[in-house]
């Protein structure tokens, strides 16, 4: 039952990636053409999407076939939230590598695992449960107010968390879970890597977590922006060189542009 379980969670995972690979793309052409309705929708889909993804990916790590024990496995599962299990998977992770049980990490843990599970549990909580939790509001239909978890009234955290996402974050996010999961999976299953490639597979995270504090969103906003526009100027003189105008890529072009030939 495993075995299956995990080849579907892994499909599922695939098929979640590609989804948001072709909502992240749609999203960045809406920005180059200054579609900011447009963005504002993809953007909302592209965390959606994302936070699918973080769930999944959870579950292909809990049941990879060589990984967790059957006990381990119903320990985790039967965490009550997603941001739960995310937590119960590094405990019990530790716990079976170190040869103790989940109650006694981190506290029975050497000086360097104690250090490395607490550095793994900080990203978790702070890159991971935010995604989570606005994931939640959108599959709620919040996607223009959210509310708190019993639904009462607006939260102006979640409030705060939905107005910075954009796709350049979210695809940030997206890396940081690819480097988690090949972490987490160094931890589970093999003997050597996870001590061996942990400083690589760490130092890969903090650059992504860097840039993701770096607030260069509104550059990378304005690079797409200037490449769209530098394309049409490219366009543009060489229709004119040419004496002849090619209808069928003028209909991409923003209405300023288009009206010039009109």
């Amino acid at each position: 039952m495993p075995e299956n379980l995990y080849q579907i969670h892994l499909e599922n995972e695939h098929a979640l990636s590609e989804a948001f690979d072709v909502a992240r793309q749609a999203c960045k052409d809406a920005i180059r053409t200054g579609k900011k309705r447009q963005e504002i929708a993809l953007t909302k889909n592209c965390a959606l999407l994302l936070g699918a993804k973080l769930e999944t990916t959870l579950l292909r790590i809990i049941y990879e076939p060589v990984g967790f024990t059957s006990d381990q496995r119903h320990r985790i599962v039967s965490a009550p939230t997603a941001a739960d299990k995310w937590l119960r998977v590094i405990t019990e992770a530790f716990a079976g590598r170190h040869d103790i049980t989940a109650r006694q990490v981190p506290q029975r843990l050497p000086f360097t695992a104690q250090a490395r599970y607490g550095e793994i549990e900080r990203l978790v909580k702070e890159q991971f449960i935010p995604l989570i939790e606005l994931r939640n509001s959108l599959a709620h239909g919040q996607w223009h107010r959210t509310l708190n978890s019993s639904g009462t009234k607006v939260d102006p955290r979640r409030m705060a968390q939905l107005a910075r996402q954009n796709v350049w974050r979210l695809a940030i996010q997206d890396n940081i879970l690819h480097h988690v999961s090949l972490l987490i999976y160094d931890l589970v299953v093999t003997r050597i890597a996870f001590e061996r490639d942990f400083d690589k597979r760490w130092s890969n995270l903090h650059s992504a977590i860097k840039r993701l504090e770096s607030s260069s969103s509104d550059q990378w906003t304005q690079m797409l922006r200037d490449r769209h526009d530098r394309r049409w100027a490219y366009l543009i003189r060489n229709a004119r060189a040419a004496g002849r105008i090619d209808t069928a890529k003028l209909r991409d072009a923003p209405p300023g542009l288009r009206e010039l030939f009109e």
